[in-house]
């Protein structure tokens, strides 16, 4: 498929008008932003994937070409279209990819590794940057609570540079069933929590595969999620602050526990 130059009233261009007004979630589509998440959208092959770019960045996506419809305008027309002026030049759109059980996503993944569990985190900068770190710290499987927010949203998938479409993201319909699967398949449920009474995360030594999990911004864990926990694990910090931002303290988390069942000689 040749490159196909496109003027803003094109039917083409559907996929990418008023971004800011669309309900992308329930149009079952998702929209990448920039060269680089481009190429990673790109890279996945979902189905009735598109990209819209400028002349100046076209040539680096002719590779793409076999299974996507490349529309080329100018800045002008891309805003117009976009409904905002957008200066990065490249934006990709694709049908939103089919998310498996938790059940399936255990099968298709290392055994053994960190489970992240997110019942309800409802900001989306912050659901970025743990889908960031976690594919930093290789962490494959994130289980989303139904009250949690849009995985595949526009900032998540800024924020966390394309991380979404690399991990095995699996939205749960229902949280409490998915942890009784966990605890069934040998996983140690650890609650994130802030109590003095916790164990001081630099003391933690996992003696299962541990499913982690954290609480929404506001409120924390509930009283019943973390009653469910085997263990319950706190941050130390100073006595005038009451409490990390949740994608800074997912990151320490993560990273203690991580460098806790790496290999010897890996650390």
């Amino acid at each position: 498929m040749s490159l196909i130059h496109v003027t803003k009233d094109d039917p083409r261009l559907e996929s990418f008008a008023n971004l800011r007004d669309r309900d992308l979630r329930r149009q079952g589509r998702l929209i990448a932003e920039g060269r680089l998440l481009a190429h990673r959208l790109l890279q996945c092959k979902y189905p009735n994937t598109q990209l819209l770019s400028t002349a100046r960045f076209a040539d680096e996506f002719t590779e793409f070409a076999a299974h996507a419809d490349l529309l080329i305008a100018d800045d002008a027309t891309i805003s117009a279209v976009a409904g905002f002026d957008f200066h990065r030049g490249v934006i990709a759109a694709a049908d939103r990819p089919q998310l498996p059980n938790l059940n399936t996503a255990l099968s298709q993944t290392k055994p053994g590794g960190t489970i992240i569990v997110l019942p309800d985190t409802s900001n989306a900068e912050n659901l970025g940057s743990i889908f960031r770190t976690a594919a930093a710290l290789g962490v494959e499987t994130i289980l989303l609570g139904e009250q949690c927010c849009d995985e595949f949203s526009r900032r998540v998938l800024r924020v966390s540079m394309g991380a979404a479409f690399e991990l095995k993201l699996v939205r749960s319909t229902r949280i409490t069933d998915d942890l009784d699967i966990l605890g069934d398949r040998g996983y140690q449920l650890a609650a994130m929590v802030l109590d003095p009474a916790a164990i001081d995360l630099a003391a933690y030594r996992p003696t299962a595969p541990t499913a982690l999990m954290f609480g929404s911004e506001a409120d924390g864990l509930s009283e019943s999620l973390t009653a469910r926990a085997d263990k319950k694990i706190t941050i130390p910090m100073s006595e005038n602050t009451d409490s990390l931002n949740l994608a800074a303290s997912a990151a320490i988390a993560l990273w203690r526990v991580q460098t806790i069942n790496l290999p010897q000689g890996d650390v």
